[in-house]
């Protein structure tokens, strides 16, 4: 695994563990503790001892990790999001082939519309490019409607590090397994 994946997997689990809490527990300090939980539950495993850091790094990603929650804590509060589920697993077929991934987190905005977020760590993309990043979020959407019956309104990619929301309409509402390959 890579530097930076392994810290998108510290996050993503410690973002898991904070929306598993009632809203209003989901203060900066349990999203500070939780960071903690997820090195905890990390460090053990060759996620981190394969990256084969010195410590002066290992230090460095750690650090990274708390910076990347901070960011994550001013681009939205917790407290305000609707959770419905994290980390899904989704599949559906197309054509003579299956799609399947998990969906990072599905919220109910304030009309109840279903919201495809997914957080993203690293650098985020020039805005002119952030359209063709969102077509895994589209594919998700797809899945979740195969699987549940109910179209998301809105995919929206959180891209931690720069504390920024891009969201745009689920264009997923087209039957994509009638699409010509």
């Amino acid at each position: 695994p890579s530097v930076a994946a392994v810290k998108g997997n510290v996050v993503h689990r410690a973002l898991e563990l904070l929306f598993g809490l009632e809203p209003a527990q989901r203060t900066e300090e349990a999203a500070l503790t939780f960071i903690q939980t997820a090195r905890a539950e990390f460090e053990p495993t060759y996620d981190i001892t394969g990256l084969n850091l010195h410590q002066a790094q290992l230090d460095a990603f750690w650090k990274d990790c708390d910076a990347l929650m901070n960011s994550y804590l001013r681009m939205e509060d917790p407290k305000s999001v609707n959770v419905v589920d994290v980390e899904l697993w989704v599949q559906a077929p197309v054509s003579n082939f299956g799609l399947r991934g998990f969906v990072d987190r599905i919220e109910r905005d304030a009309e109840g519309n279903l919201i495809i977020s997914d957080y993203k760590t690293g650098k985020a993309p020039r805005e002119q490019d952030v359209d063709a990043k969102m077509q895994q979020l589209h594919m998700y959407a797809y899945m979740l409607r195969e699987m549940r019956g109910e179209a998301p309104a809105k995919v929206s990619l959180m891209f931690v590090k720069e504390d920024r929301k891009s969201t745009r309409l689920n264009s997923s509402h087209t039957d994509i397994s009638r699409m010509p390959s």
